[in-house]
């Protein structure tokens, strides 16, 4: 398999992780908000290098502003 398959693959699982921890971190003091946005930050974090080592998905005029339309969108 490939290694960007690999990065998603464990993203998932550390994702996944944090989801099902969640009664844990509420228990924890964590807000909801918080509790929302671990696992983004944490695929964020473990994909850093890949979109940073591959120039194919970086960021460019045209993707981000599609990200922007896509985030007024939603």
């Amino acid at each position: 398999m490939q290694k960007e398959y690999w990065f998603v693959i464990i993203s998932g699982i550390l994702s996944g992780g944090v989801v099902f921890g969640g009664l844990m971190l509420a228990n924890l003091g964590l807000s909801s908000y918080e509790i929302t946005v671990l696992p983004s930050f944490f695929t964020i974090i473990f994909l850093l290098p890949l979109v940073i080592q591959k120039r194919d998905y970086r960021l460019t005029k045209n993707k981000f502003r599609v990200l922007i339309l896509y985030g007024i969108i939603q």
